[in-house]
């Protein structure tokens, strides 16, 4: 059996025993900032836009999730359990220093992509070497 959105549906979905619901009980997204300097502005007339300039910097997220399952009998919706609750958080916080001095502290893992260009290079390393 197919789905209206075109995924695969098994038809012994209807012998299930149990039901399963996932409940977000906490989802949140915060973000914060400390500024001292020059704001960023535009010269009047000229309509030039002046870059803002940090002595200071620090713009904060961080972000919350709770998450947990809630099982039920199919066929009488009797309450059977519940899972602990999932708990996740994670902070990122960009810092900026006289102007040109720029670090982040974060808690998530660097993300990597793989778009095939260090082969590429390693290949054109070897022919120019």
């Amino acid at each position: 059996m197919v789905t209206s959105s075109g995924g695969a549906r098994d038809c012994r979905s209807q012998l299930a025993e149990l039901r399963v619901k996932a409940f977000a009980s906490v989802l949140a997204v915060d973000q914060g900032q400390s500024f001292l300097g020059a704001p960023s502005f535009t010269v009047p007339i000229i309509g030039f836009g002046v870059p803002d300039i940090p002595l200071f910097k620090d713009i904060e997220h961080s972000g919350h999730a709770e998450l947990k399952l809630s099982v039920a009998d199919e066929k009488s919706g009797e309450f059977v359990g519940e899972s602990v609750p999932a708990i996740g958080t994670t902070r990122h916080d960009d810092y900026t220093l006289l102007i040109i001095i720029h670090f982040t502290r974060t808690d998530l893992e660097k993300r990597q992509w793989d778009l095939g260009t260090d082969e590429i290079a390693a290949v054109h390393d070897d022919a120019s070497g």
